[in-house]
């Protein structure tokens, strides 16, 4: 009898890093905001949002092995954050002054560079080749607009010897989107440094908060929208804030969401295995900035901690209850008895095989993706160590409980990444060999051809929840773009759900069309139509809502998220009106 067996255990954590380097002027005028609100001239600023306009500038040409995949990964983030966010742009371009400081520390910002840009934001990008150090890229804003103290200037710097790695299969290709989006995020503006400089774009006041720190050093930031988001998803409305991460120092602790609340969010400390989620939380911070406001989207859906309660969102595995997102049995590493199939299971969204660990952030340890078998890898497909599993790698392949392989074949895993499909009323189906099997009842575990098969599997508990969840592109998006909520925004010339049409002229979605819709406007930096403010129905410009969506209030032309109890009175009138 032939057994499967795990051949190697690949556990990787990508360490993306925040900078933290002020210079001298800059920390001034930062100071001078932030104790002098009034100071902010926003008449020399345009009134109207218009799309971000990001831009990136090399220090010098990146390696031949790696300067198309560097290419086409920024020209993607230019992309996706022109089309998602709005900025209150400088009046005429922006211009590189006498006055700024060219040592950045890490290097001198060279004669050729200092000039004017057509942008919003740039970035000056240094490169260096160094297997020592375990950052894969890391990024900070550098230079602020004087009259509203918007980063307008930043540095990112990319470690070469670790992006090569992220080439070859679209899961990797797409590992490296992420992390470029984690670091620009962190250039617009997502940085401890900033907090206090936080303010509020309606009423162009400044918050009135105090940045809440524990005894362990974590911090919660009370930002409005944050710490409603927050609010609302855990179901638990006496928080102090957004909670941020408190592990790994300097460059990680206290710029990024905190992993055991957060999980795989673009802005944890860590890009993660298995598909990180550019999800609300982080939509909801570049929005409390004062810098930006956020087009209509479809974010990904963060199932983690949903509706627990704040025993969940305070305590997470320190609770009295077990909740299913930790797990109980971490693999010790220094033990060498201990067998790492024996700590086995499927990652909290199924999206691959995980082992049970803490991953250097948490405390709480999880079934983190092993990175041969992230199940949504296409490329993870080994024959020798496969045939006859009836094993399935892609961007539609799911952790499922169980095996069903050949006669005469044993999977010693316990776990297996299967083909699966979500229908219109989103019931499961998992597919193994062409064959549907019915999973859209939590638990079950279908019948199979015994003579043709042997073992069988047991269905997700939560089927529809990850249907739902489930924000997949093909292939994602083909090297070409990047998925967000099952959509790719694509870099120009191209459109489709993957990225897989031409199109030379505007994208409205995944359609490519001559002209943009009602409540679209174009655009010609993105060639997307862009679509009207986050949470809007109707509107009359790209920064004028008319009509919000459900559960959401219009202030000012924008909508903001009604808070927990709101959200819980109209549930109530709508379940008192369906029972009289």
């Amino acid at each position: 009898m032939k057994y499967l067996i795990l051949f190697y255990l690949t556990i990787c954590f990508a360490y993306p890093n925040v900078l933290d380097i002020i210079l001298p002027s800059q920390r001034k005028l930062l100071e001078r905001l932030r104790e002098k609100h009034s100071d902010r001239k926003l008449e020399d600023v345009q009134s109207s949002w218009e799309p971000l306009r990001l831009h990136f500038e090399f220090l010098e040409s990146p390696p031949q092995d790696v300067l198309d995949q560097i290419n086409t990964v920024l020209n993607i983030a230019k992309t996706f954050f022109g089309r998602h966010l709005l900025v209150k742009r400088q009046k005429g371009n922006l211009q590189w002054k006498s006055s700024y400081e060219t040592d950045w520390s890490l290097f001198e910002v060279p004669v050729s560079l200092q000039k004017s840009y057509d942008a919003d934001l740039v970035f000056f990008i240094g490169q260096e080749i160094n297997k020592d150090v375990d950052y894969i890229a890391r990024a900070a804003p550098m230079i602020f607009d004087e009259n509203t103290g918007r980063p307008i200037f930043g540095l990112m710097q990319l470690n070469n010897y670790h992006m090569k790695e992220y080439q070859g299969t679209d899961a990797k290709f797409e590992a490296a989107v992420q992390i470029v989006l984690h670091e620009s995020i962190h250039g617009l503006g997502f940085t401890d440094n900033l907090y206090g400089n936080y303010y509020n774009s309606t009423s162009n006041e400044k918050y009135n908060f105090t940045v809440y720190q524990r005894v362990n050093q974590q911090i919660d930031l009370p930002t409005p929208r944050l710490t409603q988001l927050v609010e609302n998803h855990f179901c638990c409305s006496n928080i102090l804030g957004g909670t941020m991460e408190d592990q790994n120092g300097g460059g990680t602790a206290g710029s990024h969401f905190e992993r055991s609340i957060f999980y795989n969010d673009i802005m944890t400390g860590a890009i993660m295995t298995g598909n990180s989620l550019f999800t609300e939380f982080t939509f909801a911070i570049l929005e409390d900035t004062g810098f930006y406001r956020v087009t209509k989207h479809t974010a990904d859906i963060q199932l983690w901690g949903k509706d627990k309660g704040c025993d969940f969102y305070k305590l997470q595995c320190y609770s009295e209850t077990e909740y299913k997102e930790f797990c109980r049995n971490p693999y010790d590493d220094d033990d060498p008895n201990d067998d790492p199939l024996d700590h086995l299971s499927c990652s909290f969204q199924n999206t691959g095989i995980g082992i049970c660990l803490n991953d250097g952030l948490v405390e709480c340890p999880y079934n983190y993706v092993m990175a041969d078998f992230d199940c949504r890898d296409a490329n993870n497909y080994n024959t020798t160590l496969f045939s006859g599993t009836n094993f399935y790698f892609g961007y539609d392949s799911m952790c499922i409980e169980g095996s069903l392989t050949k006669k005469g074949i044993a999977n010693r895993l316990g776990y297996s990444c299967f083909k699966y499909a979500c229908d219109e009323d989103q019931n499961l189906k998992i597919i193994i060999d062409g064959v549907q099997y019915d999973c859209s009842d939590g638990g079950s575990s279908p019948s199979f051809n015994t003579q043709q098969y042997q073992g069988g599997f047991i269905c997700p508990e939560n089927p529809e929840e990850l249907c739902e969840s489930a924000s997949e592109c093909p292939n994602q998006c083909n090297k070409k773009g990047y998925c967000l909520g099952g959509s790719c925004t694509c870099i120009a010339g191209y459109a489709g759900r993957a990225c897989e049409k031409s199109c030379t002229t505007y994208r409205n979605g995944v359609e490519c069309v001559n002209s943009c819709p009602t409540n679209t406007f174009p655009d010609q930096f993105t060639m997307y139509c862009i679509g009207c403010p986050a949470n809007c129905a109707t509107c009359s410009a790209k920064d004028v809502c008319t009509e919000c969506e459900d559960t959401f209030l219009l202030n000012a032309g924008f909508c903001e998220p009604l808070p927990t109890y709101s959200l819980i009175f109209t549930t109530t009138i709508i379940a008192l009106f369906f029972t009289l």
